[in-house]
C-alpha cells in the first residue's frame, strides 16, 4: 500500500579490537548483505535484534549490521564505530513498507490512517531532529538523546521518508531484485497483483 522507508539505512560496525576472520551478522534487513558476508567470511546467526547488539557487546564477531539508533549507540558507548551504510549503497527500495487487506483499504478507518500516516511522515521529514528525538525518547528508553538525535538527523539527510506514499514500480522491482537474490521468494510477482494506492490517494 504504502512505502515506510525508500532507502533503509542500517549500518555496518567494528570493533576496536576486531578479530580476523569471524563476522557477527544477521539482520532481517539486510538479505543481499548477508549473502555478501557469507562468501568472505563466517556468519554467526546471532538471533534477534536484541541478541545481535548483545552478541557484538560481549566480544563475539569483528562486525555487525544494525539499523538505527543501535549503531549510534554503540559508537556512542565506544564500543564500536561505524565503517560502512547500506543506505548510502542501495538504491531506492520498496522494503519497510504498509500491508492491509483489500477489503479494509476500502474502509473509513484505512482513509483515516493513510491521513494521518502522511501527516506523521511530513512532520518527521520537517521537524528538526531534536524535536523529533524527543518526541520519540519514550519507545528507545535504552538509546542515549544525542545518539537517538544522530540517527533521526541521518535518516533525514538520506531521503529516508521522502516521496509519495505509493510505492512506485521501479522500488517495488528493487524489493523483488534483493529477496530474489538472497532466495526468500521463488519468482517476481506482478507489481499490479501486490502494490495498490492508497486509500484517498486516487
Amino acid at each position: 500500500m504504502a512505502d515506510g522507508l525508500y532507502k533503509e539505512d542500517t549500518r555496518i560496525l567494528t570493533s576496536p579490537a576486531a578479530r580476523t576472520g569471524t563476522h557477527t551478522y544477521r539482520c532481517a534487513a539486510g538479505p543481499v548483505l548477508e549473502r555478501t558476508i557469507s562468501l568472505c567470511g563466517s556468519v554467526i546467526d546471532s538471533g534477534g535484534v536484541e541478541e545481535i547488539d548483545a552478541a557484538f557487546r560481549g566480544g563475539m564477531g569483528d562486525y555487525v549490521h544494525q539499523q538505527g539508533p543501535a549503531p549510534q549507540q554503540i559508537e556512542r558507548e565506544s564500543i564500536g564505530y561505524i565503517v560502512a551504510s547500506v543506505g548510502e549503497a542501495m538504491p531506492p527500495v520498496a522494503f519497510s513498507s504498509l500491508m492491509a487487506s483489500r477489503e479494509f483499504l476500502k474502509t473509513d478507518a484505512a482513509k483515516a490512517f493513510v491521513r494521518a500516516y502522511a501527516r506523521a511522515r511530513w512532520w518527521v521529514n520537517q521537524t528538526p531532529a531534536e524535536e523529533v528525538a524527543d518526541r520519540e525518547a519514550e519507545f528507545f528508553p535504552q538509546t542515549d538523546r544525542d545518539a537517538l538525535i544522530k540517527t533521526i538527523a541521518r535518516y533525514q539527510d538520506l531521503g529516508c521518508w521522502d516521496g509519495d506514499l505509493m510505492i512506485t514500480r521501479e522500488r517495488y522491482e528493487q524489493a523483488l531484485n534483493v529477496f530474489l537474490h538472497s532466495s526468500k521468494i521463488s519468482r517476481r510477482y506482478p507489481y499490479e497483483s501486490v502494490v495498490v494506492h492508497p486509500p484517498g490517494e486516487l
